[in-house]
């Protein structure tokens, strides 16, 4: 008789914390469980120490501990520098106050420019953990590279700027974005100063490195991400145009075109190398597309063939499964395609990097159509009303094909995909939530939505995507009016008892979303700026009469 082999159980409380949270047997394999790879969520497969510690904690306890030894190295250095000088000028006279000014803002001059941060890379121990603890959220700053490919080459034992390593301007983009997701005070010091670093690397050409385009995407991508998160619009707004205008020019859009010069990029050396130039263009699109809604501007792609700009290039599936891609097949149309109609958008086989991808672009679609509305001198009501039209049934649609989990607890991947269809929703119906009462309904419904999926979950890592804030401010500022909107119903007792229940269960929703946002703060200086005014806004709607 056979037999079906079972995973050994685990002890309680061994399993990863994404399997913990979804309730569901932990095979216990490290890097990566089995149930994780299976479902495509490698990044939410956390491992808890027998400590009660992650291991991103972990990774910044090694990072400070090798910060201190460092930090002893240059004292003993600076400490035995000194004893010889006093050893040999013992029979010199007293020294004057000048003198010793001088010499002390030496010394500190001198120990700055010994400290990891201003070499070309840390050492290689903490090089490693800056890595790990950027790769833990390289999807929320959008990486597109394969993670074990990138980790493998960048810890290569070879000299900086090495063809057989990433770029210098990519690895330092990493060390940056890894010092800024950790939560760690002695590596936050040295932020400024890699960043200075990476700025000049930008400025530097270099043609020896075979990637030095591909990898120059990447870099500005991540910069993008880290300049938004900080709140730097303008910083983020040239990386994004930078990262696009690179991308265009290599022709990343026209990857296996058939209709007009393809990619310039020289043909890939694997199956996988192509895979990461699909992810690149993908990944571009995606960053302009955010970051647009965020600074509530029109974004800078737009698929136009007359400009030479339709996007060809095909939609992207996992990294690891194009080893197993036998479609070999040209792409073409990929945006006309998917904005042809809703009937034909969405198929069930789609892997989740294509849900995301037209998800993006349906809350992009949904966000350029609200600047629309504000520009009546430019566009007729009548284009208005049919360009409104055929973007509501992709809303549905997407549901009725997709059926993705809408039960808590919900991964990281899954909270993302759906405050993008939700938000989409918002920007939407929020533009026509004056003149139509479905309009309005369905703007609140989405907006409750997106905020419910911040209280719903426990979000399980301290850094989140900083496009998220766009759907997020909107969604309480549509609450917040709709709350005045209800106030100004007349009717008896039993409408005023209504409203006041409606309202509370808004404010309430509002209330718990702010205190889970609040909690990315310490990551996202961008929160910083945004919180006080969205805490205005519901400090105004909970008072009657303030409308």
């Amino acid at each position: 008789m056979s037999t079906t082999s079972q995973p050994a159980a685990l002890n309680r409380g061994a399993a990863c914390s994404s399997c913990r949270v979804l309730k569901i047997r932990c095979d216990g394999q490290k890097p990566v469980c089995g149930p994780c790879v299976q479902r495509k969520h490698t990044e939410d497969c956390e491992w808890i120490g027998v400590k009660g510690k992650s291991e991103a904690h972990r990774l910044e306890e090694q990072i400070q501990a090798l910060e201190e030894k460092i930090g002893q190295l240059q004292t003993s250095k600076k400490a035995n520098s000194t004893a010889t000088s006093k050893g040999s000028g013992a029979s010199h006279s007293t020294t004057t106050p000048s003198q010793i000014t001088s010499s002390s803002e030496s010394e500190t001059h001198s120990d700055a420019s010994d400290g990891w941060w201003n070499q070309d890379e840390p050492p290689l121990t903490m090089r490693a953990s800056l890595i790990d603890l950027f790769l833990a959220q390289a999807s929320e700053l959008g990486f597109f590279l394969s993670h074990q490919k990138f980790r493998h080459s960048a810890l290569r034992n070879k000299p900086w700027g090495h063809r057989s390593r990433p770029t210098p301007l990519l690895l330092s983009a990493v060390y940056l974005c890894g010092i800024f997701v950790s939560r760690s005070l002695p590596l936050k010091r040295h932020e400024q100063a890699v960043l200075d670093r990476v700025v000049k690397l930008r400025n530097t050409k270099s043609s020896q490195h075979p990637r030095q385009e591909f990898h120059a995407i990447q870099a500005e991508i991540l910069l993008s991400r880290y300049y938004v998160a900080c709140g730097k619009f303008v910083e983020s707004h040239w990386s994004a145009s930078c990262a696009l205008s690179i991308a265009s020019a290599l022709r990343l859009h026209k990857i296996r075109s058939t209709t007009q010069e393809p990619c310039r990029l020289p043909p890939p050396k694997d199956i996988l190398e192509e895979g990461e130039r699909i992810h690149a263009f993908w990944a571009v699109v995606q960053n302009d597309f955010g970051l647009g809604a965020v600074v509530d501007k029109k974004p800078n792609f737009m698929d136009d063939a007359k400009y030479g700009n339709q996007a060809d290039t095909p939609w992207p599936i996992p990294l690891d499964d194009y080893v197993y891609w036998t479609d070999r097949e040209a792409g073409g149309r990929t945006f006309l395609n998917f904005l042809g109609g809703a009937n034909q958008a969405f198929y069930p086989e789609d892997g989740f990097e294509i849900k995301l991808m037209k998800t993006t672009i349906l809350i992009a679609c949904s966000h350029m159509f609200s600047l629309k509305v504000q520009r009546p001198d430019q566009f007729t009501p009548e284009a208005l009303l049919r360009e409104f039209n055929h973007y509501t049934p992709y809303l549905t649609t997407f549901f009725d094909v997709y059926k993705p989990n809408l039960t808590p607890p919900l991964t990281r991947a899954e909270v993302g995909l759906l405050t993008r269809i939700y938000g989409a929703t918002v920007f939407l119906y929020n533009s026509y939530a004056v003149d139509l009462e479905v309009s309005r309904t369905n703007r609140v419904e989405g907006a409750l939505k997106v905020l419910r999926l911040l209280t719903s979950q426990v979000l399980p890592h301290s850094f989140i995507n900083p496009h998220y804030t766009a759907p997020w401010s909107l969604s309480i500022k549509v609450l917040c009016a709709e709350i005045d909107t209800l106030r100004l119903e007349e009717g008896g007792e039993e409408k005023e008892a209504e409203v006041k229940k409606r309202v509370d269960e808004i404010l309430e929703v509002m209330e718990g979303a702010l205190e889970v946002i609040q909690k990315f703060e310490a990551s996202l200086p961008l929160i910083g700026m945004i919180l006080p005014v969205l805490h205005a806004l519901v400090d105004k709607a909970k008072v009657p009469g303030e409308a």
